[in-house]
């Protein structure tokens, strides 16, 4: 009776045990899904307040031509990079050659011209009437804030973004740093300068 009784805790122990993994791996696994969750709908959360202000903005200067002001807006902290398209003007799409699935969005004509990057997943929003100038494109870098700056045209708001340091580090080693007025209008080099300290040389 000794021996079977013990034998039968043993079996009872592991029973125990076994069913104490399932429900650990059981908790975990929930776990880790309500976070996942949590945190996406974090995101989306983000990006409707990034955009609803940013829209709050275009709309109000649109119809006010020659109308300028900055305004600086939280960059949503789960992302690496804001990218902005203008779609009425963009043609040239080699400058979103390094940006597989804007550049599919662009293509596909989808009404997307805000697109918020995290290694390979991103988000997107649209906001009627926003503009950008030659060459309709720029991106910008994580951090706590993105400041904006902003002229009514009478049919929409030109935006004019912080500069992307890896576009600046690449001229600066290449030493084409005034090919980036070229580029992305006169005064991004010297915009480089002030917000990277890269490409000074005659700013």
């Amino acid at each position: 009776m000794t021996i079977n009784n013990k034998k039968g805790q043993i079996q009872s122990k592991i029973f125990i045990l076994i069913l104490a993994l399932i429900i650990g791996g059981m908790i975990i696994l929930f776990g880790y899904n309500a976070i996942k969750e949590m945190n996406e709908k974090g995101d989306r959360a983000a990006v409707i307040r990034f955009t609803t202000k940013l829209s709050e903005d275009v709309t109000s200067l649109s119809s006010e031509p020659g109308s300028v002001k900055t305004e600086k807006y939280g960059f949503p902290s789960s992302f690496d990079r804001i990218c902005f398209v203008d779609l009425q003007q963009i043609q040239d799409l080699t400058y979103l050659n390094s940006y597989p699935l804007i550049k599919d969005s662009v293509k596909s004509q989808a009404e997307a011209n805000i697109f918020f990057l995290k290694d390979n997943t991103m988000e997107t929003a649209y906001i009627e009437g926003l503009r950008l100038g030659d060459p309709y494109f720029n991106c910008v870098d994580s951090g706590k804030t993105v400041k904006v700056k902003m002229e009514g045209n009478g049919d929409g708001t030109f935006i004019e973004t912080p500069t992307l340091r890896e576009w600046c580090f690449n001229a600066q080693n290449s030493s084409l740093c005034d090919g980036l007025d070229v580029l992305f209008g006169t005064g991004y080099k010297c915009r480089c300068c002030d917000e990277h300290a890269l490409c000074c040389t005659g700013c």
